[in-house]
């Protein structure tokens, strides 16, 4: 073979190997510029949707509503004279309406106002034999308070306070004296209540609420002594008191 062939080899060589370099840049350009354009394309996906936030809810607003429960009272009777001075323990049903409104201020406080008026069995009897009987049954209660609480959004926890009355049925009879004593009257007692609650907003318009009540009606002097048929009315004063546990249902409007 000629010299001059031979010295062409290691050229052909080296060319083969700058080929294969040449191929190989550019098919790594290839597939950076392929996945350049496949970044621009636009995404089939689309963006994510979007999912509104509810807004918190509000206490503030008129409202109103029935509720009922179950109560206790204590009549505790002061003679001027000589019968005994009892104490008469009663309970009973009671079933109502009330209405009232709210205003949530600073973030999560309520403060209110509400009115209510109950229907009520609240009764009970002192039985002394052959002697007679003291009988004491408070026919309707109702209040006007003002209500100061604390919300965690839905759920409001309160206290309340302020003017009650309640409509009480009297009756007494004492037999065991030369001149016996009996006694049949009704008397509107004025006086305070306080108690709280918690409530619950089911949606934006119902709630539903549990309540405790202290209430005392203060102390009310029997009509004016006099004598009837031999029977001597005396002359006495009766302080009453109860306690309500209701549950309830309101209206937002």
């Amino acid at each position: 073979m000629p010299t001059e062939h031979l010295r062409l080899l290691p050229v052909q060589h080296g060319g083969i190997q700058k080929m294969k370099k040449l191929i190989g840049c550019a098919a790594l350009l290839c597939v950076l510029s392929g996945s350049a354009f496949a970044a621009d394309l636009p995404n089939e996906k689309g963006a994510p949707a979007y999912v509104p936030v509810a807004p918190a809810f509000s206490w503030t607003g008129f409202y109103g509503g029935i509720y009922g429960g179950y109560g206790w009272d204590s009549a505790h009777y002061n003679f001027d004279d000589s019968p005994p001075n009892p104490t008469v323990s009663g309970n009973g049903g009671l079933v109502g309406g009330d209405f009232g409104y709210n205003v949530q201020l600073w973030g999560n406080f309520v403060i209110g106002g509400e009115g209510d008026i109950a229907w009520s069995h609240l009764s009970g009897n002192t039985d002394l034999g052959d002697s007679g009987f003291y009988h004491t049954d408070i026919g309707w209660i109702g209040s006007v308070t003002a209500k100061i609480g604390y919300s965690f959004d839905r759920v409001l926890i309160f206290a309340d306070g302020g003017g009650a009355f309640a409509g009480i049925n009297h009756s007494n009879a004492d037999f065991s004296g030369d001149l016996g004593s009996q006694a049949t009257y009704d008397t509107v007692n004025p006086g305070w209540t306080v108690g709280g609650g918690l409530e619950y907003a089911f949606t934006d318009h119902i709630t539903a609420n549990v309540n405790y009540h202290y209430y005392d009606f203060g102390t009310k002097g029997s009509p004016t002594t006099f004598v009837d048929d031999g029977f001597y009315w005396y002359s006495h004063t009766l302080h009453v008191t109860a306690q309500t546990a209701t549950a309830g249902i309101n209206y937002k409007f």
